[in-house]
């Protein structure tokens, strides 16, 4: 438990240098980042986050000020393409083996001689395990891929929420809407409230 505490504290820390990070880049400051009433929760929406998302509008409004968010952004939407045409080929191939498989266990129930289909099950199903073999080296880059892709989800979603928390205390310090309407609402009904109890009182 202390273990995973110190994780999160270090990635906090880590991230939170990165979002207070220097406002230049290459000698040009960029344009601080503020929330209005205005502000609508659906200016933008993301493929990893949908439309009335505040995170994601904050975050949407940052990566219009910050050019190297908005590349890190740009470079994991190009990563998830990447992927996509990396694993396109293989999962055609994996597909293909593995629907033969299940097409020859499928076949073989209509072998009658009993001890014609039971070799015949044993010689594919060792024929599949030769082949999971083979594919044992493609198999372990799969399963770190999807490792590092969930890693990279986990670590963009702390970033965006350690960046974008700034944002929202600041709207929340200078936004914050005065007492006097609310005032004068609860006056206005605490008197439609008597004048409801005299009528009631004298039932005309």
């Amino acid at each position: 438990m202390r273990s995973s505490r110190k994780l999160i504290l270090a990635v906090l820390i880590c991230l939170g240098c990165l979002s207070c990070g220097s406002d230049k880049e290459k000698g040009h400051p960029s344009e601080p980042v503020t929330l209005t009433s205005e502000d609508d929760s659906d200016v933008m929406s993301f493929k990893r986050g949908g439309p009335g998302n505040m995170v994601n509008t904050i975050y949407g409004k940052l990566l219009v000020k910050r050019p190297e968010l908005k590349r890190l952004e740009d470079d994991m939407i190009a990563n998830d393409q990447m992927q996509t045409d990396s694993l396109k080929q293989f999962d055609i191939y994996r597909t293909k083996s593995n629907q033969y498989y299940a097409s020859a266990l499928e076949n073989i129930k209509d072998i009658k001689d009993s001890v014609l289909r039971k070799e015949f099950e044993k010689f594919v199903t060792q024929n599949k395990t030769n082949y999971e073999h083979k594919i044992s080296t493609q198999t372990t880059l799969l399963g770190n891929i999807e490792k590092a892709e969930q890693t990279l989800k986990d670590n963009r979603a702390v970033l965006k929420l350690i960046i974008t928390l700034p944002i929202i205390e600041q709207y929340q310090q200078t936004q914050l809407p005065a007492n006097k309407k609310l005032e004068i609402l609860l006056q206005e009904k605490q008197k439609l409230i008597s004048r409801t109890k005299k009528l009631a009182s004298t039932g005309d």
